[in-house]
């Protein structure tokens, strides 16, 4: 079974996502972000549902299905804030 793995750079004003299999890139992106929207948000960890939200339009819209990251679909959580998603 392959090793597919979803990589999260969460910056100031965007969110560069890239999703590799067995160390062969299948796609990158440059999610932009509103600056208006970030602005909303008083502190950086708000912005967590914003952000998820981006990352997983952006993979649905390549037609990427979640399920097949080797470490399962609610790492985007642990990604971004280096902590497990409250279940």
């Amino acid at each position: 079974m392959p090793t597919t793995i979803l990589a999260i750079n969460p910056g100031s004003t965007s969110t560069k996502i890239g999703v590799y299999e067995d160390h062969k890139e299948l796609f990158t992106e440059n999610i932009a972000l509103s600056l208006e929207e970030i602005a909303s948000f008083p502190r950086v960890m708000e912005q967590y549902q914003y952000r998820h939200d981006q990352i997983e339009a952006a993979l649905k819209k390549r037609g990427f299905d979640m399920g097949r990251l080797s470490a399962g679909p609610r790492k985007i959580h642990s990604a971004l804030y280096g902590q497990p998603a409250e279940t």
